[in-house]
């Protein structure tokens, strides 16, 4: 049996593989190749189980009825799922009494079947020192820590198991994470103890175990135990060089416990050694830690002492986000004007920017940024949704320039801009209403209502037999206030799709809101006692609900 199963990288979609699995003869080479992606790929997306087991049915099927290790290694995930003719060591009927891949798929089998444990435990004993074993004994962790949460042994066992593979810093994470959280309201202390037992036993995750100490404390609202691991916290951190990221549960145990005095005090020694150190990282996590604290002053502070000209581009692009999502625009301001100096066709840079001067009202240089956005993406593949709120965005600001928002005035050229704008929108994205609107809403605005009405007419005129487009003419004509107009596109979204109760509910509705009860009612009639598909019920019940008032 060969062991190795090779998977191609970055994984591709099912669905890619699906096709390409057409042109392939079941049994062949390339046949069985694809057959393996999809494991892989289906594997990493956590497909329904039915699928992965048609496919090794299907690998089975064409090649002796045996499936390799690398095959039910990539299936794996999904043995509590197996078929039952696949479970009873068929799938490991070709391997030896004893191999390590027959005991722990038993196990598994075993343990898909009751709930215990126990397989795993001994697979773990009869293969100590194996990635098998070490695996095998972490699964009997877990089934110790899940159905027994709050037994003493569960500790005792996380215990051993750092004890027996003092080399398994990740699992020995993994494990201790799970155990505080299924003790975490029932036994807050049990759960402390187990992040306390993994500092212990692995000291490089010191400072992260006694955070989660803290947090948990906190959030049981014992603040002076909370704050004597927070204290730990910081202590590790400074002797282990890390960073360390303290947020409103820290703030608020250090305040309830100290008050506020003890707080500052905490915060002034971070500011001082952040601004000292050589880690430009170290400040900026600071800077992020007063964004989310909402203390704007502290930002203040720390950006004044940041030495910006040494934080890398990404990370810098990170904190005028940050910024500008604390509505701290003015301050993000010179962050860009340092970023675009770098590198002025940096797209995502140009998204950033243009919020960055919308947010401080300078919609022309917001404007201007977004142009240039689309400038450079012309020769890339950009998605339709992208591409769509790229050029909303800019509309958007097009209008409001037009409108004269800001301004004491409004200008003409903004207005042609606007759409000349929408001419290249329409050219990238011909079937979209949602841009004729948005004209002849603005030419609405500026009392151009002759030439709105042509852009309006290009809504419904560009599918006449829809119902929907007709609809589309008339919410628009209503927010205008043009009733008349209004009351003939719904009267023609009826016409053209008669078997829809929708617009004759929509009519009645505006004919309320107008005070015409009597127009209303005959439409609201004509629904009531109409015969309309299953799925226009909903619609029919509101009109009788109308009717009833």
């Amino acid at each position: 049996m060969n062991d190795w199963t090779v998977v191609d990288l970055p994984l591709r979609s099912d669905a890619s593989w699906r096709r390409a699995l057409e042109a392939m003869t079941p049994g062949a080479d390339d046949w069985r190749h694809a057959q393996r992606q999809r494991l892989a790929t289906l594997a990493a997306v956590r497909a329904p189980q039915a699928e992965v087991w048609s496919i090794i049915a299907a690998l089975r099927e064409r090649h002796d009825g045996r499936t390799t290790l690398g095959e039910l290694a990539l299936a794996s995930r999904a043995l509590s799922g197996a078929p039952a003719q696949l479970r009873g060591g068929a799938l490991t009927r070709d391997l030896p009494e004893g191999h390590p891949v027959r005991d722990y798929v038993d196990a598994a089998f075993s343990f898909w079947k009751s709930f215990r444990g126990g397989g795993f435990g001994r697979v773990a004993a009869a293969h100590a020192g194996t990635p098998f074993g070490r695996l095998a004994a972490y699964r009997a962790l877990l089934d110790q820590i899940n159905h027994h949460p709050t037994s003493a042994r569960s500790l005792t066992a996380l215990q051993e198991f750092f004890q027996a593979y003092p080399e398994e810093t990740e699992l020995a994470y993994a494990a201790a994470h799970r155990l505080a959280q299924v003790q975490s309201w029932r036994a807050p202390k049990r759960a402390t103890r187990a992040w306390e037992a993994l500092a212990e036993a692995h000291p490089e995750w010191r400072v992260t175990a006694m955070r989660s100490a803290a947090d948990v404390m906190a959030s049981r609202g014992d603040h002076e135990e909370a704050v004597e691991y927070y204290d730990q916290m910081l202590a590790a951190a400074r002797e282990q060089g890390e960073l360390v990221w303290v947020d409103w549960r820290a703030k608020q145990a250090y305040t309830q416990a100290r008050g506020e005095a003890g707080w500052s005090v905490v915060w002034t020694r971070l500011r001082g050694e952040a601004l000292a150190s050589e880690s430009p990282e170290r400040a900026l996590l600071l800077v992020h830690a007063a964004l989310q604290l909402g203390d704007h002053d502290e930002v203040h502070r720390l950006l004044a002492g940041l030495k910006l000209e040494a934080l890398p581009p990404a990370e810098t692009l990170g904190l005028t986000r940050a910024l500008i999502g604390a509505n701290l625009a003015r301050e993000a301001s010179p962050l860009l004007r340092g970023l675009l100096e770098r590198d002025a066709d940096d797209v995502e840079l140009r998204l950033v920017a243009a919020a960055a001067a919308e947010s401080l009202g300078r919609l022309e240089q917001a404007a201007q940024h977004l142009e240039r956005y689309l400038e450079l993406r012309a020769e890339d593949e950009v998605s339709l949704s992208e591409l769509r709120q790229v050029y909303q965005r800019l509309f958007s600001l097009r209008e409001r320039l037009a409108q004269g928002v800001g301004q004491d005035t409004s200008d003409r050229r903004h207005r042609d801009a606007a759409l000349a704008l929408a001419a290249r929108w329409r050219a990238e994205d011909p079937d979209n209403a949602d841009i004729d609107e948005r004209c002849a809403r603005l030419l609405f605005a500026l009392g151009e209502a002759d030439e709105a009405g042509r852009y309006l007419a290009s809504v419904h005129e560009r599918h006449p037999g829809e119902g929907s487009a007709h609809a589309r003419a008339a919410e628009l004509l209503t927010s205008e206030g043009r009733d008349a107009a209004a009351d003939l596109a719904w009267r023609r979204a009826i016409a053209v799709e008669p078997t829809n109760p929708t617009w004759r509910l929509r009519r009645a509705q505006t004919l309320l809101a107008r005070g015409d009860s009597e127009g209303a009612r005959v439409e609201l009639d004509a629904i009531s006692s109409g015969r309309w598909q299953e799925r226009f019920s909903g619609i029919v019940q509101q009109a009788r609900s109308l009717r009833r008032r």
